[in-house]
Formats: C-alpha cells, sequence, structure tokens
C-alpha cells in the first residue's frame, strides 16, 4: 500500500538553484559486525541538472532539469575517507527522526533497490578518499553524486518510477524526459515506496539503516 503524502513544490526561479549546502543530519552506530559509522547527509528540495548517456557510448551527454523533494543519502565511509557503502532515498516531508515514516525511493540512474545485488550507488571510485575524516567524507561524495556524470549502467527499474515518469517504452532517457516535463510545468511527482530484500516496506532511515546493513562494503564503490 503507497504511502500517502503531500508533495510540497514552489514555483521554479533561478533562486531555485542557489546553492545550499546540505549536511549531516543523523548518524548511526554499526551494527552486524560492521566497523564504521553511517551518516544520513539531507538534503532539501531544489531544481537539480542530470547529465545522462548510455554505458556503453561515447557522445555527449544529455541534460535533464529536475525538481526534486528531500533526499536523503546514508554513506558508510572508513576512517581514510573512502566509501565502502551509500544509498540514497527521498521524501515529501523533512523528515524530523530517524525512525518517522515516508521514505521513499528515489527513481534514478546509477541506483540499485535490489535489481541486481542490493541497495545502493554505483560511484565507480573505488579507494578514492572523499575527504580527510569520515564525516567530510560524507558530504563530498553526496556532492559528487549529484554533479557526476549518469549512465544507464544499472538495469531499469520500471516497476519503481511513479506513473508520472514511467514512459511507454522503459529507459531512463524517457523518464527523465517526463519529469523534466513536469518540473517546467511545476507539476509534483509522487514517489513510491521500496521494499528491501526481506520484502518489508523501507518506510523509516532506520529501515534503510537495517537493510544497507546487510549489503557487503565495497559493492558499489
Amino acid at each position: 500500500m503507497p504511502i500517502v503524502t503531500t508533495a510540497k513544490y514552489e514555483t521554479l526561479t533561478h533562486e531555485s538553484d542557489k546553492m545550499v549546502l546540505p549536511e549531516i543530519r543523523f548518524t548511526f552506530d554499526p551494527i552486524d559486525g560492521r566497523k564504521y559509522k553511517t551518516y544520513v547527509v539531507a538534503d532539501e528540495p531544489k531544481r537539480k541538472s542530470i547529465n545522462l548517456r548510455h554505458q556503453f557510448q561515447a557522445g555527449p551527454y544529455t541534460r535533464f532539469f529536475i525538481w526534486k523533494p528531500w533526499s536523503w543519502m546514508l554513506v558508510r565511509p572508513n576512517e581514510q575517507g573512502v566509501i565502502l557503502l551509500s544509498a540514497l532515498f527521498f521524501s515529501h516531508e523533512e523528515l524530523k527522526s530517524v525512525d518517522q515514516p515516508g521514505l521513499l525511493a528515489a527513481p534514478l540512474p546509477n541506483i540499485d533497490y535490489g535489481i541486481d545485488k542490493g541497495l545502493g550507488v554505483c560511484l565507480w571510485q573505488s579507494g578514492r578518499r572523499f575527504g580527510p575524516t569520515p564525516e567530510e567524507a560524507a558530504v563530498n561524495v553526496h556532492r559528487y553524486f549529484w554533479e557526476s556524470d549518469f549512465n544507464t549502467g544499472v538495469r531499469c527499474w520500471t516497476e519503481g518510477r511513479p506513473k508520472e515518469i514511467r514512459p511507454k517504452k522503459t529507459g531512463w532517457r524517457g523518464s527523465m524526459r517526463l519529469w523534466q516535463i513536469r518540473t517546467l510545468k511545476n507539476q509534483p511527482v509522487t514517489f513510491l515506496p521500496v521494499n528491501d530484500d526481506q520484502g518489508k516496506e523501507v518506510k523509516t532511515l532506520t529501515d534503510a539503516f537495517k537493510w544497507l546493513s546487510r549489503v557487503p562494503d565495497g559493492l558499489y564503490s
């Protein structure tokens, strides 16, 4: 049963593109034999640009402008600032605690919600240090994700895309194009919940953290 939420959108202006720095909002201590903490980087609703092309084709990227709701990136760095694992979720409302329901999937390229391996963001940056401390690395990898060029490496997650951005033909370009159209028209997108590897709905950041704790470190780095 989808979570019933009310999306909040504002009229898009040039001010919508101003930089609002994300911040670490919550921290999870390690469980299930893990060694390192997991940080939750929160980012306010805003307009973002997405550069996208096919993974195995050369040539220019296509840029799309989309309006995203609240986003929550769970990041597990080690002491050297290397990202061992990360995941990204949306919510229509700001989450004030790790146990507040409302977490939703982010239907973006390069994110896996159990389609191929497990839960994670494909960074293609194995061994890279994103900061001198785990906290700085968590914030920096969040910026890297949104500023990087996206590709179609993760298989198309059709069933997890809201109907408003689900094209007749499967493919990331079609979804991004529909998402951009709705952004320019100031029309909301009703994002969907997701189930974890055990079939349970991921409603809270705690749910997401427990799922992430079952994924091997380094699987998506």
